[in-house]
């Protein structure tokens, strides 16, 4: 595969040949969650979309059969398909909808590990979008990702997936930054999509950073050991999905979300903050 796409890219014009080159880097880095620098037009889609229906749910993100890729990567587009997203809360105790917690990684970066808790039991670690506001469990099982279950009773939860239960203490709260819930010693904080209010400004995280501006262009760029570069070009907006097409290179969809009330952004499995 890599052998075919070197060769195509060969005999592209030396400026598309630099753009898809770019794009494939660019979506690299953003399966991981870093980025490009780039001026990019965004285009903002209503908040109240959030509480359509099942048909509108699926947004105007374009939609394809791509399986082979991952969300986050060049030529990725979520399916169309699967069951709208629970609002993150905690229902009578059960947590369900969207919520993330933080994990280190070797290299000082601080990723958000997302996982979706479903009011039949179901739950999910990083789940695959199906939509601006689906989840397309099909599609995730077909990827080999994880997909589980999940049982609390009194102060302890029971997660099982990938063979092997897991039975930790559970606890929750709330403070300044909304309602938590801890699995053990990781505290989990509420997914929400992103408000256009909430996003204005600039936003940034270890070698990567995002500036939204008030007339519809944003900044992103990266800057670290594994790539460098800007390109420009237009993004949409819409639930937990942005999609950036660049000038010259392959557009990318990639998972946003909302958390902390709004002082947090998180794009892919990074999490950023305001400077």
């Amino acid at each position: 595969m890599a052998g075919v796409y070197h060769a195509r890219l060969l005999n592209q014009p030396a400026a598309r040949r630099r753009g898809l080159l770019f794009a494939l880097i660019a979506g690299a880095a953003l399966v991981s969650s870093c980025c490009v620098l780039g001026a990019v037009m965004v285009a903002f889609v209503d908040e109240e979309a959030r509480t359509v229906s099942h048909a509108t749910a699926r947004g105007e993100i374009p939609t394809g059969d791509t399986p082979q890729l991952f969300p986050g990567s060049p030529g990725w587009l979520p399916s169309g398909k699967g069951s709208v997203i629970p609002d993150a809360e905690l229902n009578a105790g059960e947590p369900q909808g969207l919520w993330w917690y933080p994990q280190l990684q070797s290299t000082g970066v601080l990723d958000a590990v997302v996982e979706l808790y479903l009011p039949d039991g179901t739950y999910v670690l990083r789940p695959r979008p199906g939509g601006p506001f689906l989840f397309d469990l099909d599609g995730h099982r077909a990827a080999g990702s994880t997909v589980g279950t999940f049982k609390r009773e009194g102060e302890a939860i029971t997660r099982a997936y990938d063979r092997f239960s897991y039975t930790e203490p559970f606890s929750k709260g709330e403070d300044d930054e909304g309602r938590w819930f801890d699995v053990g010693p990781a505290r989990r904080r509420p997914i929400a999509p992103v408000k256009r209010e909430h996003l204005m400004g600039t936003w940034r995280s270890a070698g990567s950073g995002y500036t939204f501006r008030d007339d519809g262009t944003v900044t992103i760029g990266i800057n670290n050991a594994a790539a460098v570069g800007e390109q420009t070009g237009t993004c949409k907006l819409d639930g937990y999905l942005m999609l950036v097409t660049p000038a010259n290179a392959p557009s990318w969809v990639q998972f946003i979300g909302s958390t902390g009330n709004g002082r947090f952004l998180i794009v892919g499995n990074r999490l950023y903050a305001r400077p």
